[in-house]
């Protein structure tokens, strides 16, 4: 097992000592193991290939994960390292930088979900780097982008509330370069027949009051489909880092086999509008919350530090890694030697 200081974020699961549910599947449990999927770091911030982690093998990371009642299919440490290491060399080769996370800036992380900010607690900086990630863009701006593999909570009720390894990603450029690089992406996959629609057609073209995971399938059609949900609107969830035109955020929600895989969207370059909607209370509770763990000042502190950086126009996005190992293991798309 690899060991690191603790000043270096490790992405990872710790052995729990219980079975929870995972990805969509009630009936389906996952043993958390003593087992980290990739290390950011170590103590001098050396980066780690995902080609030396040794512990990633058939066993380590995951047992008996169901990824569809009719295959049996297994998520496996194989297949895991397969898809992350696809999506890091793509990266790579379009000059992307691979970062160790591990700055402070993380206890606003889960800024736009109170929920979320309470379950994680004091903890909260180990689970999404999408700021610190974001600062690390800011200093190497001649870059393409940056990219980290960490663990993100996810507080969507048909994904049974846990941790799931996501590779975040931070890009140069609009919605179009965004909506560009996720088709390509995608494509580089072996994955087919992407379409698309903004979120105010589907839900008249379906008759919806809104979309969430369970009419996913019904918008993405069928196996193998790729469908981009674009432009969510911004009530009720105002999110003071996503950029908006008009009345919608500036986002894309990826899903195949009805399943989110990818959450997309272009960062906010307004340091007025960015200050005036963390500290608005009524679309805003989070910073009472965060409040409450860390203290008022901490809060104010490391928000007023990620608002003092240089903007430029840019965009992230998050891959939930299990999600797509399950759609492409159902769509023939893992090598046999991977599953």
């Amino acid at each position: 097992m690899l060991k690191y200081k603790k000043k270096c974020l490790v992405v990872g699961y710790e052995d729990t000592g219980c079975d929870l549910p995972i990805l969509n599947n009630p009936n389906c449990k996952f043993r958390m193991e003593k087992s980290y999927l990739h290390a950011n770091g170590d103590s001098n911030n050396n980066i780690k290939s995902f080609d030396n982690l040794s512990d990633l093998d058939t066993n380590s990371v995951c047992s008996e994960i169901t990824v569809d009642d009719k295959q049996q299919n297994r998520t496996t440490g194989a297949n895991f390292h397969y898809a992350s290491n696809f999506i890091r060399t793509y990266l790579l080769t379009k000059k992307f930088i691979e970062c160790c996370c591990s700055s402070d800036i993380g206890i606003i992380g889960h800024f736009n979900n109170p929920s979320i900010i309470a379950l994680t607690g004091n903890n909260i900086k180990t689970y999404s780097n999408i700021l610190p990630l974001e600062c690390e863009f800011l200093k190497n701006k001649k870059c393409s982008g940056v990219f980290t593999l960490t663990n993100c909570y996810h507080d969507i009720k048909k994904e049974n509330n846990i941790y799931t390894p996501h590779l975040e990603i931070i890009m140069k450029g609009d919605m179009y370069n965004l909506d560009k690089m996720l088709c390509e992406l995608i494509s580089s996959m072996g994955f087919k027949n992407v379409r698309g629609g903004n979120y105010h057609e589907l839900l008249n073209k379906y008759g919806l009051q809104d979309i969430n995971p369970e009419n996913y399938s019904l918008i993405s059609g069928g196996e193998g489909d790729v469908f981009f949900i674009k432009n969510i609107p911004v009530e009720p969830n105002k999110r003071w880092y996503v950029n908006k035109t008009n009345t919608n955020f500036n986002t894309i929600y990826v899903l195949i086999n009805g399943l989110l895989v990818i959450e997309a969207f272009e960062h906010n370059c307004n340091t007025g509008y960015m200050r005036e909607t963390f500290y608005d209370k009524t679309n805003n509770k989070c910073r009472n919350v965060l409040s409450k763990l860390f203290d008022k000042s901490t809060v104010d502190t490391q928000f007023d530090m990620f608002l003092e950086n240089r903007f430029t126009v840019r965009s992230g996005i998050t891959i939930n890694v299990f999600n797509l190992i399950k759609c492409m293991i159902c769509n023939n798309l893992m090598p046999g030697k991977y599953l």
